[in-house]
């Protein structure tokens, strides 16, 4: 099954999350997906697959400035 990119475009926004928070202690989240499609025959197909994201951990440095 190929699936064009401008299909999709701009793609899908998921949280990445923690390191360990789907399971595995060196990713982040991990996600699990399902394409299906559908001819106009009638004839389907599926595709299945998982993406793994990378773990982030996020700092947000305040300068200090003394009046």
């Amino acid at each position: 099954m190929y699936i064009p990119s401008d299909m999709t475009d701009p793609g899908y926004k998921v949280t990445c999350g923690l390191p360990g928070d789907g399971g595995n202690p060196t990713f982040g989240n991990i996600y699990s997906y399902t394409i299906r499609a559908r001819e106009t025959g009638g004839l389907s197909s599926a595709n299945y697959g998982t993406v793994k994201c990378p773990a982030d951990i996020v700092k947000v440095n305040i300068p200090l400035i003394k009046k």
